[in-house]
């Protein structure tokens, strides 16, 4: 038999439930929290990827195939370096999008350092060796492609691909930091 804390039941005899001690819902009700903040990223990470598939692709490694980059390539019908480019640029873009609002949120200036601090260190961290390259050289509209290449040895067309994204990238952060959200 079960019955209710404080209900004048007798706890030899049966279980007694305390409806006031925190139990699984309280979990599951956080959960529920993280989850709509882990849709509120991915819809902004989705509004700034350029291509559906790419989200696609790194949403059937993450959720449907369990990271294993084998399986999800062979379910995507593409090759391994595909589904692991998308997975790359889906985190770096989430990561981006996560720490920008947390800038936005605690009220800090938005300036090239804050911005940089959004950049992951982790994944794509030729972002933030990009960034700081221009920031030494006085903005992205003064670096060109060439000095990229000679800093950090890469080809001409591989510097200039980077510069491009990584302006980009930072561009997102900064409409985020200032505004808490790109999309509405």
């Amino acid at each position: 038999m079960i019955g209710v804390a404080g209900q004048g039941h007798d706890e030899n005899d049966m279980q007694v439930v305390d409806p006031a001690v925190a139990g699984h819902e309280e979990e599951i009700t956080e959960r529920a929290d993280v989850w709509d903040q882990v849709r509120s990223v991915l819809t902004e990470v989705r509004a700034v990827l350029r291509n559906d598939r790419t989200m696609h692709r790194a949403l059937t490694l993450l959720v449907e195939c369990d990271g294993q980059v084998g399986m999800a390539a062979r379910r995507l019908g593409v090759s391994e370096p595909v589904v692991r480019e998308a997975r790359r640029e889906t985190v770096q873009l989430a990561v981006v999008v996560q720490r920008a609002r947390k800038l936005h949120d605690e009220g800090a200036p938005v300036t090239l350092g804050a911005l940089v601090s959004c950049l992951p260190k982790e994944v794509g961290a030729w972002t933030r060796v990009i960034a700081l390259e221009a920031a030494h050289a006085g903005g992205f509209g003064k670096v060109a492609p060439e000095q990229i290449a000679s800093a950090t040895g890469w080809s001409y067309s591989t510097a200039r691909q980077r510069l491009a994204r990584t302006s980009r990238v930072l561009s997102i952060a900064r409409t985020i930091a200032e505004q808490g959200v790109l999309t509405s």
